[in-house]
């Protein structure tokens, strides 16, 4: 295994070949959203990201591929369906309802719900080096290696995000 990411109630491993193993709750019940059935079964991917109702993953082409809950639910935000098709992506977090990802020019498009405005405050511009999402709420690590953050802000995450810029990572 070369990676492994944490989702709500469950897991994802990437191994050396790229493919992907999910585990953790498929009971057929409430909390059972197909982030675990609905695993990608082929190989290539480089990445995997683990959120709270979907997972996503990116593959050597810098296509993502999101799966997990796709119902018309109230859960349902259009994290998986709302995924970007285009190529040429670096990175993707998934977090509770939406996610992110980063080009590689940079940029940010997030997708998903816009209940806090993880979609409609995304940065713009582009430079961006990382990011990292989580609940309702992601981070960037920017050009200049400062931190900015964006959405939920009910514990002051977004709010009392560090304003110096000596960060070589954010997760």
């Amino acid at each position: 295994w070369i990676e492994i990411k944490a989702g709500y109630n469950h897991n994802c491993a990437l191994d050396s070949s790229g493919a992907i193993e999910c585990w953790g709750i498929e009971d057929g019940g409430f909390y059972d959203r197909d982030h675990v059935t609905d695993t990608p079964t082929n190989d290539g991917y480089t990445t995997v990201s683990g959120g709270w109702v979907h997972n996503c993953a990116l593959d050597s082409s810098g296509s993502i591929e999101c799966w997990g809950i796709d119902d018309g639910s109230s859960e349902d935000h259009g994290q998986v369906t709302d995924t970007p098709t285009s190529t040429g992506y670096t990175s993707v977090s998934a977090a509770a309802f939406h996610s992110c990802a980063l080009d590689s020019s940079g940029s940010i498009e997030c997708w998903g719900s816009d209940d806090y405005n993880q979609l409609t405050d995304t940065p713009t511009g582009s430079g961006y080096q990382e990011l990292t999402g989580f609940y309702r709420h992601t981070c960037a690590l920017d050009s200049s290696d400062s931190i900015e953050c964006w959405g939920y802000d009910a514990y002051d995450q977004v709010a009392d995000t560090p304003t110096d810029s000596d960060y070589t990572t954010v997760r």
